[in-house]
């Protein structure tokens, strides 16, 4: 499906290159970062920022790609370090998007594997995705109500379904016109608006539409921010009902959320708090010297630390940095320590921290501060709510 709306703007591609000038980009892995496709590449490339940003998901997470044709949105997903599972009808756009991968293998930490079907039909089982990617497909969809009931089978509770769509003028559009008459294409109207409202009717707990337009619509003049400000702009896009038209009228971003809660984790966290006690720290170190400091903390959020360590990230370690009297930081590795067990909210937990003093030192006045982090995601100490523990040392 992909690949067959590029063709819209890409006729050429429908066909093998027959001299070397010429390259098919779909089966090259070229698209959408390459010459021939400069100006779209752009726009697809905004798109599929804008519905990943929504997404929620988490490296090492199962995510269908659906109407994925030859692979770009696949890749970018696998490049992000999760498992691809490639859908379209287009069998040979398809055998692009199993070899794109290939192309790039030493930077993608993900997997892609692919599938021959349609939105109506997929074939996997119940709550076996941890999110949905749909880049420009849904209007090319037959049954659009058979495929809000698939999707929201295949998705695990409280997981998203992420979309962008052409809106209701795409018909109307010389090139869609070409498109249908130069190659087939089977459009079919899609309105995003009445698409949500169904969704909400077939039991998703949340169809959110996002009121996000491509830079290049929303250019604001500096001299027209207080006119923009009143809701009284001149021109339509610059205004909120002219937002939500330029949206159902052209291109629409938006998310659907399958009733059900998704447990909060590490991986997946609500509100990430804790309170820290730290032991007695001797006030004078020696550099390269160790030391051992006793670090108690309390889960006093909502999520669930996960004490397992994962190059994915997504669980929780006692972390000390240390910094000079003004606050720059010397290392922040000092003293990571890994969690005994999970902890669940309203839970305390004690371990034991080595902390080893970098030979590198200068002599003088310091600060070690005790923190607590999520691995690859935040230390807590940047959230709302949390304050580290800090001991100033003497490093001899």
């Amino acid at each position: 499906m992909l690949t067959r709306f590029l063709r819209k703007v890409l006729p050429s591609a429908r066909a093998p290159a027959t001299t070397p000038t010429a390259p098919d980009i779909f089966a090259a892995g070229k698209f959408p970062l390459c010459i021939a496709t400069h100006d779209q590449g752009l726009r697809w490339l905004f798109d599929l920022s804008t519905v990943l940003l929504l997404l929620d998901c988490r490296p090492g997470d199962r995510v269908l790609d659906l109407g994925a044709g030859s692979g770009f949105s696949s890749e970018m997903l696998a490049r992000l370090g999760y498992h691809v599972v490639a859908v379209d009808p287009d069998l040979v756009a398809l055998d692009h998007n199993r070899h794109r991968r290939d192309c790039d293998r030493s930077r993608i930490d993900g997997t892609v594997t692919v599938a021959g079907a349609v939105a109506e039909h997929l074939p996997f089982a119940a709550q076996s995705f941890d999110g949905v990617v749909c880049m420009n497909v849904l209007h090319h969809v037959s049954a659009l109500d058979v495929a809000l009931t698939e999707l929201n089978r295949v998705l695990k509770p409280g997981c998203r379904v992420v979309f962008c769509e052409p809106g209701i003028d795409h018909l109307a559009a010389n090139e869609t016109a070409r498109a249908i008459k130069e190659h087939g294409e089977e459009d079919k109207p899609f309105d995003v608006l009445l698409f949500l409202k169904e969704a909400r009717r077939r039991g998703y707990k949340q169809a959110m539409l996002t009121a996000t337009l491509q830079s290049a619509v929303r250019l604001l003049p500096i001299e027209e921010v207080e006119l923009y400000r009143s809701g009284r702009h001149t021109r339509p896009h610059l205004t909120p009902q002219g937002v939500i038209d330029e949206l159902h009228r052209r291109h629409a971003y938006g998310m659907l959320v399958r009733d059900g809660v998704r447990p909060f984790t590490s991986r997946y966290p609500g509100r990430l708090k804790a309170a820290i006690h730290v032991g007695p720290l001797p006030p004078t170190l020696r550099r390269g010297a160790t030391c051992n400091v006793t670090i108690g903390v309390e889960n006093t959020g909502d999520t669930t630390w996960l004490a397992e360590a994962s190059p994915l990230g997504g669980y929780v370690t006692l972390g000390c940095k240390l910094l000079r009297l003004d606050g720059r930081l010397i290392t922040d590795g000092l003293g990571r320590t890994l969690l005994p067990y999970d902890v669940p909210p309203s839970t305390s937990v004690e371990a034991t921290a080595e902390l080893c003093v970098p030979q590198s030192c200068e002599p003088g006045h310091y600060v070690i501060r005790f923190d607590v982090v999520n691995e690859l995601i935040c230390w807590f100490s940047d959230l709302p709510e949390n304050t580290c523990y800090e001991v100033p040392v003497v490093i001899t």
